[in-house]
């Protein structure tokens, strides 16, 4: 698959291949249930140049239906570029599309009953998010750093803010059944996001019991 990047978007990268093989294999076992009615909703966040959501629509072809999101312009048009040149020929482009929204702001939440902006009911959620943490930025190589923008690279101190927006949002996002959700995040990640569960999940208990 031939990709078409453009800076300030990731080039991606042996751990993206990894990362789409996962999903994968999820896509797979959610098709061979005899209970999946239409296609699989697949949902890739922070989509940048779109290799990991075309890579899996151009896997599965018209079993998969692909949603983008990305807060950079240039992202979300060179992810439906991508997606022209690479879905077009096969009959394939309307089972990918990429619009222009963070996680935190990909909600429904406020509107009107029967008047939702966005259609979720994902059964896969994958996403390459930022999260190198702050600390960590200086010591990227100049071949990094200078063609990937620091909002596509950086996290946040700890570098777990757009993997928080993520989860927290898997609810809203989930079909009926669940979905799955593969991210690419920092080695520190895992404990901690393990730990930022546990408190919200005693937090919640505790709220229950007032």
């Amino acid at each position: 698959m031939t990709l078409k990047v453009r800076s300030p978007c990731l080039c991606p990268r042996p751990e993206t291949e990894e990362l789409v093989d996962y999903a994968a294999l999820e896509v797979d076992r959610i098709l061979a249930l005899e209970t999946l009615e239409g296609t699989v909703r697949i949902l890739d966040v922070g989509c940048g140049t779109g290799a990991i959501g075309l890579a899996l629509a151009k896997k599965f072809g018209s079993k998969v239906d692909v949603t983008a999101i990305d807060v950079d312009e240039t992202a979300v048009k060179l992810s439906n570029e991508n997606s022209q040149d690479i879905l077009g020929s096969l009959g394939l482009a309307d089972h990918y599309s990429a619009i222009l929204c963070g996680a935190s702001d990909f909600t429904n939440s406020g509107s009107k009953s029967g008047d939702d902006k966005f259609a979720f009911a994902f059964d896969v959620v994958v996403s390459n998010p930022p999260y190198i943490p702050r600390a960590d930025m200086a010591s990227l190589t100049s071949d990094v750093l200078d063609y990937e923008s620091d909002q596509a690279l950086c996290g946040g101190d700890d570098g777990l803010d757009v993997v928080r927006d993520i989860v927290e949002r898997l609810p809203e996002w989930s079909a009926k059944g669940g979905c799955v959700c593969w991210m690419e995040v920092d080695t520190t990640h895992p404990v901690l996001v393990g730990k930022w569960l546990d408190y919200e999940r005693a937090q919640d208990l505790n709220t229950r019991r007032i």
